[in-house]
């Protein structure tokens, strides 16, 4: 078993019960994921031309990267073949229908245009035809990320099946011994750059803890 240890503190491994669980968590920590300045469009339903409808786990903007991420999130224990392959096949299938396309570029403008903080992104990096911006990405091909609590070897024979680049982040939590999941630390990889992440820390001066190539959030409910 693998445990953390801080100043004689013992952090144990958390069991997620629930795939709802550990979706909460992550999109709690997207950002820490994807970088501050992403944005993250939940569960959108998208249908293929003969109306076949899937359902990512969320969708993800990356407005400095100029890209844009399918998020899947699974639990180790399920039948990951199953899910993954199938929902990741009816989007590839639906994303290639115009009208989808265009459904989606507009959730995601739709959702940027009613939340005055996302708005502000891209004000303050000089994009004014925000919806312009938004349909430059979303007509790129996205990325796959799919996070999952533990390891496991069928999910890197799945990703070579994938339609996308793709690519695995393990997301693990350790909750601290005799107290629970109130104090917890969640251990995972960052996509953003150690360079791009000092700037941003740098700019909004907040502080985060670092295990490098491991990001490592502490959390206390």
């Amino acid at each position: 078993m693998v445990l953390l240890l801080k100043d004689g503190v013992k952090y144990l491994p958390y069991d997620y019960t629930e795939e709802e669980e550990l979706e909460n968590m992550v999109f709690e920590h997207y950002k820490n994921i994807f970088g501050d300045n992403a944005i993250l469009l939940p569960k959108q339903k998208v249908k293929t031309a003969t109306g076949i409808g899937t359902v990512p786990d969320a969708f993800i903007l990356s407005i400095d990267d100029k890209k844009w991420y399918i998020l899947e999130i699974e639990l180790s224990r399920h039948p990951l073949y199953q899910h993954i392959v199938t929902q990741i096949t009816k989007f590839q299938s639906a994303i290639k229908n115009i009208a989808t396309q265009k459904e989606l570029i507009r959730a995601f403008y739709n959702e940027c245009k009613a939340d005055p903080w996302k708005y502000a992104l891209f004000q303050s990096r000089g994009i004014s035809e925000i919806y312009k911006f938004i349909s430059e990405i979303v007509e790129s091909p996205p990325e796959i990320v799919i996070v999952i609590d533990e390891e496991n070897n069928e999910l890197n024979e799945i990703c070579e099946t994938l339609p996308f680049n793709s690519r695995i982040i393990i997301f693990r939590t350790y909750y601290r011994e005799n107290v629970g999941i109130g104090d917890h630390i969640h251990v995972f990889e960052s996509l953003v750059s150690m360079e791009k992440e000092k700037k941003a820390v740098e700019k909004a001066d907040i502080f985060h803890l670092r295990l490098h190539p491991i990001y490592a959030s502490i959390g206390i409910i």
